[in-house]
């Protein structure tokens, strides 16, 4: 799984996108200093892949194209109708370009 990880990841670091191994959500390396700093390719290899079970990416990161990435946590489990159709609404105000669904069926 690792193998597949890391070349997923490195699409999103190929973007100039700081990426951050995680194991059960939380991060194998201190990441703080990408926030200010671009990652390097050397910093994106020696991330521990054996060891993570996903990949975070870090918020603000401006792109190539000069856009930021960012992204909305939308829950839609354990919320009533309401909140689900305000969430919608929301959404539909939103320039999307990628939605992904969580391991649980978030």
């Amino acid at each position: 799984m690792s193998e597949n990880l890391e070349n997923t990841a490195k699409s999103y670091f190929d973007h100039k996108i700081p990426v951050v191994t995680v194991k059960q959500k939380k991060p194998l390396v201190e990441w703080a200093h990408w926030q200010t700093k671009p990652q390097t390719a050397a910093e994106f290899e020696a991330l521990p892949w054996s060891e993570a079970d996903g990949f975070a990416v870090i918020c603000g990161a401006r792109l190539d194209s000069g856009l930021y990435i960012g992204a909305v946590d939308y829950d839609v489990k354990n919320v009533n109708e309401e909140a689900k159709e305000k969430g919608q609404q929301a959404l539909k105000k939103i320039l999307c370009t990628q939605i992904e669904q969580t391991p649980s069926g978030g």
